[in-house]
């Protein structure tokens, strides 16, 4: 979009859409001319206040690379106006997607089993060793946590 923030209109604006070399090909200039690797718009009158927005489709080549920068600089003139407006846009080239949803994620793991080792235990049942332990930490880690807040509760709130 091509802005004209003055009180008076501006003639004959020149816009120049230009990207960086590279395997870019303009499949739709949106009206305008292709010269190089970029596209040129003539706006006769642009008038006070006044803006005008451009579309334009290109296609990147297969040669670019995930990570590989395109910059695009945009350049807008007027014998009307005494300076130029410029803006540089850089985008980067994306291939590799990232993974999204669990559906792919578990099927994942189900079809490759490399990060499973092997293990020679055999499954036997439970013992009480294990099971006393356990309710044993878990007593041990409630009863902290009551007298730590009982304590805490009754310097702040009593």
């Amino acid at each position: 979009t091509v802005r004209n923030l003055s009180n008076r209109a501006a003639n004959n604006v020149s816009v120049q859409d230009r990207f960086t070399s590279g395997s870019i090909s303009i499949e739709d200039a949106g009206g305008g001319n292709v010269t190089g690797n970029g596209i040129h718009w003539t706006i006769p009158v642009l008038q006070a206040n006044g803006s005008r927005s451009f579309s334009y489709r290109v296609r990147v080549g297969r040669e670019m690379r995930h990570g590989q920068i395109i910059a695009n600089t945009v350049r807008a003139s007027s014998p009307s106006v005494t300076r130029d407006a410029t803006d540089i846009e850089e985008v980067r080239v994306i291939t590799d997607l990232p993974q999204t949803g669990l559906g792919s994620f578990f099927n994942a793991w189900q079809q490759d089993n490399s990060h499973l080792s092997p293990s020679n235990t055999t499954a036997t049942e439970p013992s009480t060793t294990t099971a006393t332990t356990a309710t044993s930490v878990w007593a041990t880690l409630m009863s902290v946590g009551l007298v730590a807040g009982g304590a805490i509760g009754r310097r702040f709130w009593l």
